[in-house]
C-alpha cells in the first residue's frame, strides 16, 4: 500500500513539474506579429481546437493572413463550422488587444477570397479567413485585458453572482458591432426555462454516439497527451489544481467506458447549471460568417474582462448546435430568447470560483506560424 501511495505522489509531482514547464512565460520577439500571435493562441476556441493557421507576409512585415487548419474541425458537434469561425473572432480579439497595448492598430479584412465554408466535408477549408495589417498608433499605448489570459476555462464549482445594471452595461458595451446584440439574463422565472433547455441539450450531446465520441476522443488525460496533441479537452478546468493530477491518474489507470463518462459529465453539468444564475447571450441579426467573427471578438473581450474582474465563464452553447438531433431544442431556445430573424451565437453562464485551477494548454505559436 505504501508503494502505491508513493507512486501516486511521484506521478503527481512529475505532472505538476511538466505543467509548470508548459505554461512558461511568453518570449518576446522583434516582430510584432510573432508577439501578437504568441498571445492570441490563448484565445478561446470551440472544444479548444485552436483551428488557427497563421501565414506571415514576407513582403509586408506588418501583415499576416489567417487560415483554417482543416485537421482541427468538429464535424459532429459543429457540422457547419459556425463555432470554428467564432473561434477566429476570439483569436482576432486577443491579437488586436495585444497590438493596441504595444501601440499598434489592427485593420482586418474578413474573407478576402470570398469563398469559405460552404460545405461541411472540409473541401473548402483552404480560403483565407482574414488578412490583418498592423500600423503604429502611439495613442493606443496602454495595457488592456491581455494579462487575464492563460487561465483555464473553468467548468466546475461556480458560485452564483448577480450584476447590477451598470455592471451589465459595462460588459455588453464591449461590442461595437451593429449586427450583434448582447444581454444578460438573471430573472429567476426566465432562466428556469433556460436551464431546462441547457440540461436537455447537454444530455443529447453526451448520449448521442457521434457527439459523445468526438468529445471523449478529444480529451487529453495527461501532460504527455497534451504535449503530443496540444489541442482538445482536458480536466484542467474541471478539477482544482490540487486534485486534477490524481483525477487524471485514476482516469488512465481505471478508464471509463464512453457511456459512463458521458453520464458523469451530465451529472456534473447539471450541478453547475443549477447553481449559476447569470447567463450571457450573444445574438446576431443574421448567421453570416462576418457576424460569427463579430460574435467571437465580442465574446473574447467579455471573457477577458470577466477574468480580469475575478469571474468565471461557462460556455453553454449545446442547444445552438446544428445537427438533426438538436433541432427541436434549437428551435425552442430561439423562440424564447431571440428576436425575429436573430441567430443566438453563444450562451454562457457567469459565476465566481475561489478555487485555483491549472493553466490551459495550447499549440505553440511556432507550430501555427508559416512564412509566405
Amino acid at each position: 500500500m505504501k508503494k502505491v501511495i508513493l507512486t501516486i505522489l511521484v506521478l503527481l509531482f512529475i505532472s505538476a513539474l511538466l505543467s509548470c514547464q508548459s505554461s512558461s512565460l511568453i518570449k518576446e520577439s522583434a516582430d510584432i506579429r510573432d508577439n501578437a500571435v504568441n498571445h492570441a493562441i490563448w484565445a478561446m476556441s470551440a472544444h479548444n481546437m485552436q483551428p488557427w493557421q497563421v501565414v506571415l507576409d514576407k513582403k509586408n512585415p506588418l501583415a499576416l493572413d489567417l487560415y483554417i487548419d482543416s485537421s482541427r474541425l468538429l464535424p459532429a458537434t459543429d457540422p457547419y463550422s459556425r463555432q470554428i469561425i467564432i473561434s477566429f473572432g476570439n483569436f482576432i480579439a486577443v491579437l488586436e488587444d495585444y497590438a493596441n497595448s504595444k501601440g499598434y492598430s489592427c485593420e482586418y479584412n474578413l474573407f478576402p477570397e470570398e469563398s469559405l465554408l460552404e460545405s461541411s466535408n472540409g473541401e473548402n477549408y483552404t480560403s483565407s479567413v482574414a488578412r490583418i495589417v498592423f500600423s503604429e498608433n502611439e495613442e493606443l499605448k496602454e495595457i488592456f485585458r491581455i494579462d487575464s489570459l492563460s487561465g483555464a476555462t473553468v467548468k466546475r464549482h461556480f458560485d452564483p453572482v448577480i450584476f447590477n445594471q451598470a455592471e451589465k452595461n459595462e460588459l455588453t458595451d464591449l461590442s461595437e458591432f451593429d449586427d450583434i446584440r448582447i444581454f444578460i439574463l438573471q430573472e429567476e422565472d426566465v432562466i428556469s426555462e433556460l436551464k431546462t433547455i441547457l440540461i436537455d441539450s447537454f444530455s443529447i450531446e453526451m448520449k448521442l454516439e457521434s457527439t459523445l465520441m468526438e468529445s471523449f476522443d478529444l480529451t487529453r488525460r495527461s501532460e504527455k497527451e497534451r504535449r503530443e496533441k496540444a489541442w482538445g479537452l482536458s480536466y484542467l478546468g474541471a478539477f482544482p489544481a490540487s486534485t486534477v493530477g490524481l483525477v487524471e491518474f485514476f482516469d488512465r489507470t481505471f478508464p471509463m467506458k464512453p457511456e459512463k463518462w458521458g453520464e458523469i459529465g451530465i451529472k456534473n453539468y447539471i450541478s453547475e447549471i443549477e447553481t449559476i444564475n447569470s447567463y450571457l447571450f450573444i445574438n446576431s441579426k443574421n448567421n453570416s460568417r462576418e457576424s460569427q467573427i463579430h460574435t467571437g471578438i465580442a465574446l473574447q473581450r467579455i471573457w477577458m474582462e470577466l477574468l480580469k474582474r475575478g469571474y468565471a465563464f461557462l460556455p453553454a452553447s449545446q442547444p445552438l448546435q446544428e445537427y438533426p438531433e438538436m433541432n427541436e431544442l434549437y428551435t425552442d431556445v430561439h423562440e424564447k430568447y431571440a428576436l425575429n430573424g436573430e441567430t443566438i451565437q453563444m450562451i454562457g453562464g457567469i459565476g465566481k470560483t475561489d478555487r485555483k485551477y491549472k493553466s490551459g494548454f495550447r499549440i505553440s505559436a511556432e507550430k501555427i506560424i508559416q512564412n509566405n
